[in-house]
């Protein structure tokens, strides 16, 4: 063997004791603990999934901050309360009141982005244990893209205590009517969706639609669940009916795309979406 190499061998152990030697003779005096700090790797930074400076714009996303999404919830407010006047022409107290019980309900949803915010702040959750967090940023989000004052919403809730019995009643006809509305342009776009993949005849198309709008019911909230709430809906439609007005490659389509929807369930309502049935 070359002797170079095995005079390095046997030197570089006696080598390193004696730096290690040194080491410890030069740190006699102190007291002990920074061994092992300077033991330590480089100093490892916390690995925020989000970081901090991040996490208002990943709460809120369109928003971006947590002003912009005030000032998007007190807009749908005014539109809210709009829509409710243009219906049941409300006295300057009933719509008052409406309007202290939504800046109400925007500050609590405020007061809980605080709450989850110093959390995540405080516990520093990593990859692994991000999901305990992620159950309550969640809602938050969901609440920033859907709105607030949805059907369970407490304006709402109010809003039945405010409005005596005419106005109940045309605030409800007015409700049925624009949901119906907005339903029906919902089928359309789910109807042509298909039609991009699976040709249909005018007539079928036409069909479909009806079809949809008759077996099926709108959804509580409109949004951005909307394609996996006409999925799901889908699913709800008999096999025979489908086949009735639409079959060959199309109608197989149809059966997948409502077979896929079926998984769709526990997700909408998780989502706060669900059917909306007639006398609602």
């Amino acid at each position: 063997m070359n002797r170079a190499l095995i005079l390095h061998a046997s030197i570089r152990p006696l080598a390193l004791a004696a730096v290690a030697a040194v080491a410890l003779v030069g740190r006699a005096d102190d007291d002990g603990w920074e061994p092992f700090e300077e033991a330590k790797p480089a100093a490892e930074a916390h690995r925020w999934v989000i970081p901090p400076d991040q996490f208002e714009g990943w709460v809120f996303q369109n928003a971006r901050t947590a002003q912009g999404q005030r000032k998007q919830f007190q807009a749908k407010l005014k539109l809210a309360l709009d829509n409710i006047d243009k219906s049941c022409s409300l006295s300057e107290a009933q719509r008052e009141k409406l309007r202290l019980t939504g800046e109400l309900q925007i500050e609590r949803y405020f007061e809980k982005y605080e709450r989850v915010r110093r959390t995540y702040i405080q516990t520093k959750p990593g990859p692994n244990d991000f999901n305990v967090i992620w159950q309550e940023i969640q809602p938050l989000q969901q609440e920033a893209q859907s709105g607030i004052f949805t059907n369970d919403s407490l304006l709402l809730k109010v809003l039945r205590g405010v409005l005596d019995d005419s106005q109940q009643a045309q605030h409800k006809r007015d409700e049925k009517a624009r949901r119906a509305f907005r339903y029906r342009a919902l089928v359309e776009v789910f109807v042509l969706l298909i039609d991009e993949s699976a040709p249909m005849t005018d007539q079928q198309r036409r069909d479909l639609i009806e079809l949809l709008l008759t077996q099926t019911k709108p959804p509580s909230a409109f949004g951005q669940q909307d394609q996996y709430y006409m999925m799901y809906q889908l699913h709800t439609v008999p096999a025979e009916k489908l086949r009735k007005v639409v079959g060959g490659a199309q109608g197989d389509l149809l059966t997948k795309i409502g077979a896929t929807g079926r998984a769709y369930e526990a997700h909408l309502r998780a989502q706060g979406v669900h059917p909306v049935e007639e006398d609602q």
